[in-house]
């Protein structure tokens, strides 16, 4: 059996690397979501106890086209919040025990 050249062996390894990062990028969609867009605030000065009993309209936050959420400088109060639903498994696979990581 005739050896590879050096040239299909790196053919055959970029298209190796080409498949892993392929599944590593299907693996992403599968686990990952953005959910930047999904912040809701309210500029109301409340106490914690107001905002813990929801007492203020609250409104999705806007993004910026750095899709952050900006608010103007200074002493100015502006509540965050997200509602983060887990799932007691993904894809019938159980996540008991794992960890979410939010970042």
């Amino acid at each position: 059996m005739p050896s590879a050249s050096p040239q299909d062996m790196v053919y055959a390894q970029a298209a190796l690397c080409s498949d892993i990062e392929q599944a590593i990028a299907h693996l992403r969609r599968l686990t990952q979501c953005d959910v930047q867009h999904l912040w809701e605030h309210c500029a109301d000065d409340l106490s914690l106890e107001q905002v813990l009993a929801e007492s203020c309209e609250w409104a999705i936050a806007p993004l910026n086209d750095r899709h952050h959420v900006a608010w103007s400088r200074g002493r100015n109060v502006l509540w965050l919040r997200q509602h983060i639903r887990i799932p007691n498994d993904l894809n019938r696979f159980p996540l008991d025990g794992l960890t979410l990581r939010l970042g």
